[in-house]
């Protein structure tokens, strides 16, 4: 059985092979522009190196298992955790129980380790260790236009018939309440939004903490993608905030808010 340890500087040529073996030369170049962000300037990496475990066969590695740092807060409590990814192994170990042995090592080394959207390989790797059952987290959409209910996969005629039938009940969906409070657009989080989250902490079962460095860190610092952000106010005084990126589809632009946080009890707010 390979060896299992933490990555170390010197692994960076390594991984970024395996990498490429994996997913191809363009990938592995969009990942290599993410990467000193992704594991280097995470706010939440105190000693700087990566946290990602590594598989070796002597100078080679043959298995990694990336995983991004965080503190997570239980009722207010916090400890160390990290969210964990899907294990990459060289094509030539597949089936060999490595990825579980890394996310074993994984497991055992986090105060809470937390996965999101696994694939079924995962998942089942996931039920051996007794991780929790994994639930669905309910999307909900509201059509701004007609053409927010067409499909790419329709043919022309009928995506202009459904616009046309729908388009009562769009004007009826679309419309904007007025806000009972301040939305200030925001180009960063400043020292407020830290207050914040300590003023919320202690209102959720679980919850990644939210402070300042890590908002900024998440949604304004990424190379590879853009968010927009606005803060909700009240007499100068944050109370909130949302997080949204546009992203274009084949049939128009969809606006996915991705983070928000306010009190819960803040129905106004909300």
């Amino acid at each position: 059985m390979p060896e299992i340890d933490r990555f170390r500087t010197e692994d960076r040529r390594g991984v970024d092979t395996l990498y490429r073996r994996r997913h191809g030369a363009d990938a592995a170049e969009a990942n290599r522009l993410r990467w000193e962000w992704q594991h280097r300037r995470n706010p939440f990496n105190r000693g700087g190196e990566p946290r990602i475990w590594i598989a070796r066969e002597g100078p080679t590695i043959v298995g990694q298992y990336p995983t991004l740092p965080v503190r997570v807060s239980l009722k207010g409590i916090e400890v160390d955790g990290s969210w964990g990814a899907d294990a990459m192994v060289a094509p030539e170990r597949d089936q060999q129980g490595l990825g579980e042995a890394l996310v074993r090592a994984w497991d055992r080394n986090n105060g809470a380790a937390l996965a999101r959207s696994p694939s079924p390989e995962s998942r089942a790797v996931l039920d051996r260790l007794h991780f929790a059952e994994s639930r669905s987290v309910a999307c909900f959409v509201k059509p701004l236009t007609r053409r927010a209910l067409r499909r790419s996969q329709w043919p022309m005629p009928i995506n202009v018939a459904v616009s046309a039938l729908a388009y009562p009940f769009v004007q009826i969906l679309a419309r904007s309440r007025p806000l009972r409070a301040e939305c200030e657009p925001i180009r960063r989080f400043d020292a407020g939004f830290t207050t914040l989250w300590e003023r919320l902490a202690e209102r959720f079962d679980l919850a990644v903490r939210r402070d300042a460095p890590y908002l900024n860190w998440r949604y304004f610092d990424p190379p590879h993608v853009r968010y927009s952000a606005v803060a909700l106010k009240r007499q100068g005084e944050v109370h909130g905030y949302a997080v949204y990126r546009h992203v274009q589809e084949p049939l128009g632009r969809v606006t996915l808010i991705v983070d928000f946080l306010t009190h819960p009890d803040d129905i106004s707010g909300l």
